[in-house]
């Protein structure tokens, strides 16, 4: 399948970034009353909704919309990388999901995520946080626990991981060829934490391989420029 969305976003300035996600954010939904109260108390690292951050999630929400379209599917979703979260509703809502697992392999993001996303948590864990490594799950047939439960009737349909820069490449090795696979990375080794960037989109694409690719296209910040694919494995 030919790419039906060529996209490379360049911006200049943080100015720039922030004019244009504000121009596309009625993709992302907006916070709850809970939500906001609990970002007030500062619950949660500022890092989590910098401009930066904030646009990568309306660029990847946009462009699902823009490629998918409105979805007619009840999926179960992997969030893999999930820090704290922001994307779970909109997952939830997009791909009317029956359920969403954040996967985290720091205990105090899963704990902010459930925190954060509480509203869901507690409609019969609409959406949960689990504490594991990604690249040590087969997503194939996935096994992990949560909260002392042993969860293993969960194939995703779905895996997204915006934070591809973060982990080795074990995790997609393992996704089935019929998930879909909407993925981030970018091409800063210099931040905290960045052990697997990636370049350029071709290189995002050879290290990443895709059949039925729907997008590939970048964003391109002050500080780096973010990459993202949607597809299945190959």
């Amino acid at each position: 399948m030919n790419l039906i969305i060529p996209n490379n976003l360049n911006f200049d300035t943080w100015d720039e970034v922030k004019l244009w996600a504000s121009e596309n954010q009625h993709t992302l939904p907006a916070l709850t009353v809970n939500q906001l109260y609990k970002v007030g108390q500062r619950r949660y690292p500022t890092d989590a909704f910098t401009v930066g951050q904030l646009a990568s999630k309306v660029w990847l929400t946009s462009v699902v919309f823009e490629a998918l379209g409105i979805l007619d599917t009840q999926d179960d979703i992997a969030y893999l990388g999930c820090w704290i979260g922001t994307l779970a509703s909109w997952a939830s809502i997009a791909f009317h999901a029956h359920r969403v697992f954040g996967f985290d392999s720091d205990p105090s993001s899963i704990d902010m995520a459930d925190d954060y996303n509480s509203d869901m948590v507690e409609d019969n864990w609409r959406f949960k946080g689990v504490v594991a490594d990604v690249n040590v799950i087969d997503w194939n047939d996935p096994e992990f626990v949560v909260d002392g439960e042993l969860i293993t009737d969960f194939v995703p349909d779905v895996i997204i991981n915006t934070s591809a820069e973060h982990m080795s490449d074990d995790w997609f090795m393992t996704a089935s060829k019929n998930t879909l696979v909407i993925m981030q990375s970018n091409n800063n080794p210099r931040f905290d934490g960045h052990i697997n960037c990636v370049d350029s989109v071709e290189t995002m694409r050879e290290q990443y391989p895709m059949k039925n690719v729907m997008y590939a296209g970048s964003l391109t910040t002050p500080a780096y420029t973010r990459f993202m694919q949607i597809g299945y494995p190959a």
